[in-house]
């Protein structure tokens, strides 16, 4: 009986591979653009992207091709070169300084004390990298944490904030005390935290243990109204009072009044019977507001297979598909006009294109898609 029940499952999950892969060739519409051109960097995994102000955009990767390492564009992506091989560890979060684009910040793996660094900068490009000024407070074990995500504060610029693996999120400030405070009322016991974004009204949320929650000063708040567990968040820079989650169930919601309440705009985003969707990356476009795009991928068997990369010019309203992806998206970013699409088979770059005719589609959503939960 357990090997018919293995045989079956073997198949559920095989029938589901070949739904995905088949998606992959399906005949696009009629308002579906041309696809992403791979870049000079395919065939690597693609840890981060960090774009800058400018043209020039930074991302970290494990090289299979190249050298593992930071590279760097001066064309917003159309040519890279190595910058260096970065501190010599997998960079888990890259950021550069709002006011400084020579100013980077990386952070990577912990360890013990004394051992080991986690946050790194560098002043000239990424060309050299060196421990940050302060290492961060060792754990009762005497390890430093591992550094999972950065942001800065888009009003503050001398505020850094750094989620950590295990020791929930940090705050520098260089103009003040100049030392690592740490932001941990209400969050949970070795909180490990995924993502860091911070509003353009300076209020922070972090994923923490699949949990989203809120700081607008030392305590944090979890934002009990998201109807299911979050994997991936943005916050508009336009405008703080939305942002959006996605979720490992299918889901990809908005909120519109930070975070107190969520509509669904998951439809159009490729669900398939049996094979549950996770939206594992958002980018939102710092000129409008409006223009987002989301990535997916398939969960078969226990592993996450590529799904496809998604655009909305009304905030999720209705969707384009770009592109289907053959590995998993890891980072997306939205730089001067062009979508950033790392993944762990390599980089793609998508020239936006302004279609008029996809601004002015609304959906019809019922009313009943606005969740909110008490």
């Amino acid at each position: 009986m357990k090997k018919i029940y293995l045989i079956l499952t073997g198949c559920i999950g095989l029938l589901i591979l070949i739904i995905v892969s088949l998606s992959m060739f399906a005949v696009p519409s009629l308002d579906q653009p041309e696809e992403p051109t791979p870049t000079d960097l395919s065939g690597a995994v693609i840890q981060v992207i960090a774009p800058a102000p400018s043209n020039t955009l930074y991302v970290g990767l494990t090289g299979n091709q190249q050298p593992t390492g930071i590279y760097r564009s001066d064309d917003n992506g159309r040519s890279w070169q190595i910058a260096c091989s970065g501190p010599g560890l997998t960079i888990n979060a890259l950021l550069v300084h709002p006011n400084d684009e020579a100013v980077l910040y990386a952070g990577t793996a912990g360890g013990p004390i004394g051992d080991t660094h986690s946050l790194w900068r560098s002043q000239d490009r990424g060309q050299r990298w060196q421990p940050f000024s302060l290492d961060l407070p060792a754990n009762s074990y005497g390890l430093i944490p591992t550094v999972t995500a950065l942001a800065f504060d888009p009003n503050q610029p001398e505020t850094l904030y750094i989620g950590t693996d295990g020791d929930g999120v940090y705050r520098y400030n260089q103009m003040q005390a100049g030392y690592f405070e740490l932001l941990a009322d209400s969050l949970p016991y070795q909180a490990r935290v995924t993502e860091v974004v911070v509003g353009s009204d300076s209020r922070v949320y972090a994923l923490v243990n699949y949990r989203l929650y809120a700081n607008t000063g030392d305590s944090w708040q979890a934002l009990e109204a998201l109807p299911d567990q979050a994997i991936s968040v943005a916050v508009a820079p336009g405008d703080p009072q939305v942002l959006y989650a996605g979720s490992p169930a299918g889901g990809a919601y908005r909120s519109t009044d930070g975070g107190q309440s969520w509509t669904n705009i998951g439809d159009g985003l490729g669900l398939i019977p049996g094979a549950p969707l996770y939206v594992t990356s958002w980018a939102v476009d710092a000129h409008d507001s409006r223009h987002i795009v989301a990535a997916t991928a398939y969960l078969v068997g226990r592993q996450l297979v590529g799904g496809g990369v998604y655009q909305s010019t009304v905030r999720g309203d209705h969707w384009i598909r770009l592109v289907q992806i053959d590995g998993v998206v890891t980072d997306m970013a939205i730089n001067q006009g062009v979508i950033h699409i790392g993944t762990t088979r390599g980089l793609l770059r998508y020239q936006v294109l302004t279609e008029p005719s996809a601004a002015i589609i609304r959906s019809n959503r019922p009313e009943s898609n606005h969740l909110t939960k008490g």
